[in-house]
């Protein structure tokens, strides 16, 4: 009897590639082709599931050290919010909405965000009905901007790396 320990220890799609070739020594490669096939297909079927979702369907990844008051949902419909991470960088668009008041909301971000090191570094409002607050750490920065539309609040999040130039 042949010593399978190795073949045993090796990841699921690799050892059915290994059991194929020993198993279709004398037998065509269609053998061999077909397994594989399948073995595509059903990677293909079932990656996606793996992607992290929130509660809401959010595909978009919210960063630790961001902050959001209560109240606001996260929008993921049509792909509003999304975000990306490798090492050290980070970028990232957040669409929130919910019934809270801008003003109350952009008031828990001024007092949350410096006990996450965060700086405020500019404060502006662009129109009557809007508050938009720019915040940097390091080469991070995240802009917050509220608008009030309709009875809720839009809270857009656009979180970017910023490396100095060399």
């Amino acid at each position: 009897m042949k010593n399978r320990s190795t073949l045993d220890s090796a990841p699921s799609a690799s050892l059915a590639a290994v059991r194929c070739a020993e198993s279709t020594r004398n037998r065509p490669f269609r053998a061999c082709f077909g397994m594989a096939a399948a073995i595509v297909v059903g990677l293909l079927l079932t990656g996606c599931q793996g992607l992290p979702r929130g509660k809401d369907g959010v595909t978009a990844v919210q960063f630790r050290d961001m902050v959001v008051p209560d109240g606001l949902h996260v929008v993921d419909n049509a792909h509003q919010s999304h975000s990306v991470e490798a090492a050290s960088w980070r970028m990232g668009r957040f669409v929130y909405t919910g019934k809270v008041r801008a003003e109350e909301a952009a008031s828990y971000v001024r007092q949350r965000m410096p006990l996450h090191s965060w700086k405020l570094v500019q404060e502006t409002k662009p129109q009557p009905t809007q508050t938009r607050l720019r915040y940097e750490r390091g080469y991070y920065s995240a802009e917050y901007t509220f608008t009030r539309r309709g009875g809720h609040t839009q809270l857009v999040v656009d979180y970017t790396t910023e490396y100095p130039e060399r």
